[in-house]
């Protein structure tokens, strides 16, 4: 992080950035988590350990899917945890081709990208809910790979309420980062004209239903079902998340 004392490590860093720039390289380094760099290998490399991951020959690019969507990885589970708090409004997550379309119209969408598409896809339906606030509702939910790197601000800026969902019962420990789960709700013509203006309230559903997820994905469903049907005013959270 930031300028490292370190003589040797800012000349390494220096010379790959001299060769990417003579071979005309794009870099692009992002975080994981620490338990997926163990599994690739990486930490292990680092201390002379070679007898695991990339190190024994498999290919790095299946320990980071920044090409495969939250319902590639999380399959059946994933989409059961869905359906259980939207009901009948669940629907299959848009397809590329879906973004530029199907997902400009009204009606109830579920966004899916790969985290190597997030932003792409996050602009496209920022322009649905302009073309039409109050009759789009969409569900976003994408790993928290590139996060902070590409599609953190606009991803905060769309959606209305958003939590982390932590590795549990639907989102399983081997994908090792959290979910990221937001929605965004029509806009109405009376006050609150959108659901974020509740602004303590919903930072605070966020923050609990992170929390919850830690311990019980079961329980933030729940809670999901209750938001899902009334957002003005926001359902209670429960006393023990109130601390």
């Amino acid at each position: 992080k930031g300028m490292s004392s370190a003589k040797h490590l800012f000349k390494l860093v220096l010379e790959l950035k001299q060769e990417c720039l003579q071979h005309e390289v794009y870099l692009h380094l992002f975080h994981i988590s620490g338990n997926r760099m163990i599994a690739t290998g990486i930490d292990g490399l680092s201390r002379g350990n070679q007898d695991g991951g990339i190190a024994v020959g498999y290919d790095l690019r299946k320990f980071v899917p920044v090409d495969r969507g939250a319902f590639d990885l999380g399959g059946p589970r994933l989409e059961k945890w869905c359906r259980s708090w939207m009901g009948d409004d669940f629907t299959p997550p848009l397809t590329p081709e879906g973004w530029f379309s199907k997902g400009h119209q009204p009606g109830v969408h579920l966004w899916a990208p790969p985290p190597g598409a997030a932003l792409g896809a996050l602009k496209q339906l920022a322009q649905s809910r302009q073309k039409r606030p109050e009759t789009v509702t969409h569900v976003f939910i994408c790993q928290r790979i590139l996060w902070s790197e590409e599609w953190r601000t606009r991803f905060e800026k769309e959606v209305d309420v958003w939590f982390f969902l932590h590795p549990g019962s639907v989102w399983t420990h081997d994908m090792f980062e959290p979910l990221l789960v937001g929605i965004s709700f029509p806009t109405r013509r009376t006050k609150p004209w959108m659901v974020r203006h509740q602004r303590n309230e919903v930072v605070e559903a966020g923050h609990a239903l992170s929390k919850m997820s830690k311990n019980c994905h079961v329980q933030v469903g729940d809670y999901l079902r209750k938001l899902w049907t009334c957002q003005r005013p926001l359902p209670p959270l429960p006393s023990s998340l109130l601390c």
